[in-house]
C-alpha cells in the first residue's frame, strides 16, 4: 500500500489495520489512536511494521524510511561500509564497538547525506537474568544493526521525517527527539468483534436457550459473520479468504454453541 492510500485512510480503518499487526494487544487504546494518527500523517503502514509504538513513542523502521525515499523518485543510491581506522580514531570509538558509515545520494544534490551507526559493546552482551537479550538484533547480528542505524540516520537527513528510528530503540545514544501528542483526540473507539443480526441472535439464544439450533442455523451464523468480517477487513485494506474468516468465527462460536441445547434428533 502506498503513502497516498495510507494518508487518506479513515482513522477507524487504520485502527483496524493496526489490530491486524503483530502484538497489537500490547497497545493501550490511547497508543492505538496515536499510532493511527502518525501512520496517516506520514503515510506509514503499521501492518507491515513500518511504524510502531514503544514506551509511548512512535518509531519508524528502516523499511519505512526506504519506501518513503523510493516513492519520492529522488533516491539515487545508498552506500554503507564499516568505518575505517582513522574515522574510529576521530570519533573515539573503542575496539569492542561496531561503527558504520552510510552515504545516501539524492538526485540534484552535490554531496551525499552521511549517517553514522554504532552498536556499543555492552549492547552485544546478554545481561544476567535477561534471557530475552539473546534475541535482540544487537546480540544476534550487531554488525547489521550498526549498518541499519547508519542508513536510518542518513535517510532521515536526506528525506526529513522527524520521527526516531526503530533501530535506535534502547540504544545508549537514543534520546527523546520529539514529543508527539494527539490534540483534541477523538473519543475512544471500541474495538469490539464485528457482529451482525445472525450473531446477535446467537448471543440472545445463549442467554435464553429456549429453542435448539439446527446445523443449518449454525452454518448460517458462521458464514454471515465471516462475510461481515471480510467487509470490515477490506475497508482496512486487507482481504481474507472465506475459509480463513469462517475459521475465525467457527472458533469463537464453538464456545457459545457448547452452551446451547443439543440439536433435536428427528
Amino acid at each position: 500500500m502506498d503513502s497516498a492510500a495510507l494518508m487518506t485512510m479513515e482513522p477507524r480503518a487504520m485502527e483496524i489495520r493496526i489490530g491486524m499487526a503483530m502484538f497489537p494487544q500490547q497497545l493501550t487504546p490511547a497508543e492505538v489512536r496515536l499510532l493511527a494518527q502518525v501512520a496517516i500523517t506520514y503515510g506509514f503502514d503499521p501492518l507491515m511494521g513500518e511504524v510502531s509504538i514503544y514506551q509511548g513513542r512512535p518509531w519508524v523502521s528502516i523499511d519505512g524510511r526506504y519506501r518513503k525515499a523510493q516513492e519520492t523518485g529522488q533516491l539515487d543510491g545508498v552506500e554503507t561500509r564499516p568505518a575505517n581506522k582513522q574515522e574510529r580514531i576521530d570519533w573515539e570509538i573503542p575496539g569492542g564497538d561496531f561503527f558504520f558509515r552510510s552515504e545516501v545520494y539524492v538526485k540534484g544534490a552535490s554531496r551525499p547525506f552521511v549517517g553514522w551507526g554504532r552498536v556499543f559493546e555492552r549492547e552485544t552482551i546478554i545481561r544476567d537474568n535477561k534471557p530475552g537479550d539473546a534475541f535482540k538484533p544487537t546480540v544476534t547480528n550487531p554488525q547489521r544493526m550498526a549498518e541499519k542505524r547508519a542508513e536510518a540516520q542518513a535517510l532521515k537527513k536526506a528525506f526529513h521525517i522527524p520521527l526516531p528510528s526503530a533501530e535506535d530503540m534502547d540504544s545508549p545514544e537514543s534520546l527523546p527527539e520529539i514529543q508527539v501528542t494527539v490534540s483534541n483526540p477523538p473519543p475512544p473507539v471500541q474495538q469490539a468483534p464485528v457482529t451482525d443480526p445472525a450473531f446477535d441472535a446467537l448471543k440472545s439464544a445463549t442467554e435464553k436457550p429456549q429453542t435448539p439450533l439446527t446445523q443449518a442455523s449454525r452454518q448460517k451464523i458462521v458464514t454471515t459473520s465471516a462475510a461481515a468480517l471480510n467487509k470490515a477487513a477490506k475497508e482496512a485494506g486487507v482481504v481474507f479468504g472465506d475459509r480463513v474468516t469462517t475459521g475465525i468465527f467457527e472458533e469463537e462460536a464453538q464456545s457459545i454453541f457448547a452452551k446451547l441445547p443439543k440439536e433435536e434428533k428427528k
